[in-house]
């Protein structure tokens, strides 16, 4: 599971460095990553993080390799693809 913070302005689950190069790559990670419960919803909407929308944040996440977005409410970003 990924941390919330953000390594250089990118949070870590939404980073296709990290998420690809190091984890998968230099760590020779096999398994899923997951963010933590809303997790993608909270740098939408409270991190602001890609002021655009929020369907780049998820577009963003997803082609980081983010392999499961764990999601509470009915009001998540991601309940179609969890």
């Amino acid at each position: 599971m990924c941390s919330f913070n953000n390594i250089n302005g990118i949070p870590v689950y939404a980073n296709p460095k990290l998420m690809s190069q190091t984890f998968r790559g230099e760590w020779n990670l096999h398994g899923y990553i997951v963010s933590d419960c809303d997790s993608v919803q909270v740098i939408a909407e409270r991190q602001k993080w890609l002021h655009d929308s929020p369907e780049d944040v998820v577009a963003q996440t997803l082609k980081a390799r983010l392999d499961l977005g764990l999601w509470m409410g009915r009001n998540s970003l991601l309940p179609n693809i969890c």
